[in-house]
């Protein structure tokens, strides 16, 4: 028995380390000795598996928890229970939590952005525990609401203890419910998809790093969330945009940050030459998640003060309340680019002048579609190449972007 589990093991390193000797090898390596790796690639568009490792094999998510964490929250924000400006209290429990933390006292308060941006960026305990307080009443409310949310997102094998993945034996999950949740951020919280892309932040005078080192060195990444304690080894969960096409990767239990970053990168540039080599049967779907709790409006300002946009330049067709704008009909073939979804259309204009300002591909037809409780802005009538630039361009620049086809007569 021992013999064949050394055969065995050898023939999954030997086949891992030929996709790339460096960082499949390494990883391979740290499968061997603790049994902790799992990864997996997906398209976004049609949630196809590019690539699988140990999908569905329990594992210890660490600080990929905080993700739901973010998603309960932002859903919080849509419904009107949180506002983005509002103070949170710091209760002794969550003060008092492990490192990595922002050093919050008991009894001060938290805006509710700074919370949001502290667990991002600094993969903050303390403040997951204040909004998981502030949102459920107590730490273990807010993680049963978490289990219950994850099975609604076809989460089946992830059981969450808390909000922000410090160890807990029966706190668990998988490669492929990372993947879920990740899919489920991007679909269901756009607007708030862009904060994953910010690399630093500032709080009470001191600058934090992601603790994403892709964000800016790999192209195309754009979010979301790092992990790592002694038990579930160095985790990672990526999501990656390249010419209108997006994937997400997912790792975890790797034998080092640096070692799980080049893995990373490596599964990142096999999952889009995958992609590329299959035809986009479908266009991109742009889809808002029909909430069958009421979804109230934020104020004026919470669009911009959530996103950090700036205004600029440029006209657009207003928005009549009720119903869409009267458009003219796209040619087919032609593309449109959803800069963003934003909770009220002052917001919308505002970014479109602020990318119309920047020197949007010419001609486009910029044009605020109203859905049920959000704003679409977008950039219509241009060719695949002009879209692909401008979305190149906003990606530079860490700003979302998603290319639409319109097809049809």
């Amino acid at each position: 028995m021992g013999q064949f589990r050394i055969i065995l093991i050898a023939f999954i390193w030997a086949a891992l380390a030929a996709l790339s000797p460096t960082s499949y090898g390494q990883i391979a390596k740290a499968e061997a000795v603790t049994g902790r790796y799992a990864s997996i690639i997906i398209d976004m568009d049609n949630q196809e598996i590019i690539h699988a490792r140990q999908i569905d094999e329990p594992r210890f998510p660490a600080s990929l928890t905080k993700v739901m964490t973010l998603y309960l929250t932002f859903e919080a924000l849509d419904q009107g229970r949180l506002k983005i400006d509002q103070r949170l209290p710091v209760s002794a429990y969550a003060a008092n939590q492990p490192p990595t933390k922002l050093g919050l006292k008991s009894g001060q308060s938290i805006l509710v952005r700074d919370a949001i941006n502290a667990l991002i960026i600094r993969s903050a305990n303390d403040a997951a525990v204040v909004l998981a307080e502030a949102i459920s009443g107590s730490e273990a409310r807010f993680a049963a609401l978490m289990t219950q949310r994850a099975r609604q997102l076809g989460m089946q094998k992830t059981v969450f203890r808390n909000p922000h993945g410090l160890p807990n034996s029966a706190h668990r999950s998988t490669a492929r419910d990372m993947a879920k949740l990740a899919h489920a951020m991007i679909r269901d919280h756009r607007s708030y998809y862009p904060l994953f892309s910010q690399t630093t932040m500032e709080y009470k005078g001191r600058r934090l790093k992601n603790t994403n080192t892709l964000l800016g060195q790999t192209r195309g990444v754009d979010g979301l969330k790092t992990g790592y304690t002694n038990a579930s080894g160095y985790n990672l969960v990526i999501s990656a945009q390249r010419e209108g096409r997006r994937i997400i990767a997912v790792v975890m239990g790797g034998a080092s940050g640096k070692s799980r970053d080049q893995h990373m990168r490596d599964l990142i540039e096999r999952g889009f030459e995958v992609v590329f080599q299959k035809p986009q049967t479908t266009a991109p779907r742009v889809t808002v998640r029909r909430d069958p709790l009421p979804r109230r409006l934020e104020p004026q300002n919470a669009g911009t003060a959530i996103l950090n946009l700036r205004g600029g330049q440029g006209q657009i067709q207003p928005v009549v309340q009720g119903r869409r704008p009267q458009l003219s009909r796209p040619k087919a073939n032609q593309w449109s680019v959803l800069l963003g979804e934003f909770s009220n259309a002052r917001a919308a204009q505002r970014h479109i002048d602020h990318v119309l300002g920047g020197g949007a591909p010419s001609p486009s037809h910029p044009h605020i579609i109203r859905r049920q409780s959000t704003f679409e802005a977008r950039l219509g009538g241009l060719t695949h190449p002009a879209a692909n630039l401008l979305c190149e361009r906003l990606m530079r620049q860490q700003q979302t972007c998603l290319m639409v086809q319109i097809t049809g007569p």
